[in-house]
């Protein structure tokens, strides 16, 4: 697995994957990030967090959590079917949000059918993360005359969509690898 370090500029290396958008859906994470949430109370050290999906939680996945203005970023230490473990400086109670903090590339929009009245907006990150928040970075009215959208993004924070109606959408896109640091 190849080392990199935060801050250097890479590239993507390898094939992009395709993610099939076929239904409305908010902030629908694509690849390996997260949106979920979880109700567990954390206070600070090893807490076991239940959260509303596992999708992708895996270990050593970095997590933003974020709860009101209190956030942080915590790493995954281990797994069971159900919950994670991490290790958190925090106080958290209530429903709290849970971002992963992996990046992605972003390659074409291929649109097979654009659906009726349709909008993509692309997110670069959610707008709740801390302690930047995630911006849209296009906002798209998808039309079959056009075929395809070009993009050539680097969505550091994740790569996250929006869509208003049923369609057939082909994002592709490339998950960064994981950062190791040294």
């Amino acid at each position: 697995m190849p080392y990199i370090r935060a801050g250097e500029p890479t590239q993507p290396i390898g094939q992009y994957t395709v993610a099939h958008i076929t239904s409305a859906g908010t902030q629908v994470p694509v690849g390996t990030a997260i949106n979920t949430t979880t109700t567990t109370s954390i206070a600070p050290g090893s807490v076991v967090v239940t959260p509303a999906s596992m999708s992708n939680i895996i270990v050593g996945k970095r997590l933003n959590i974020v709860n009101g203005s209190n956030w942080e970023n915590v790493t995954v230490a281990a797994i069971t079917g159900s919950t994670f473990t991490a290790v958190f400086t925090g106080t958290y109670s209530g429903t709290t949000n849970i971002y992963s903090v992996d990046g992605a590339w972003l390659g074409p929009l291929v649109v097979g059918s654009p659906g009726t009245t349709n909008t993509v907006t692309l997110y670069n990150g959610l707008p709740g993360m801390k302690p930047v928040a995630g911006k849209a970075i296009a906002v798209i009215t998808p039309s079959s005359s056009v075929g395809s959208y070009d993009f050539a993004a680097n969505c550091d924070m994740g790569l996250f969509y929006t869509t208003a109606a049923t369609c057939d959408l082909s994002l592709h896109y490339l998950d960064h690898p994981p950062v190791v640091t040294r």
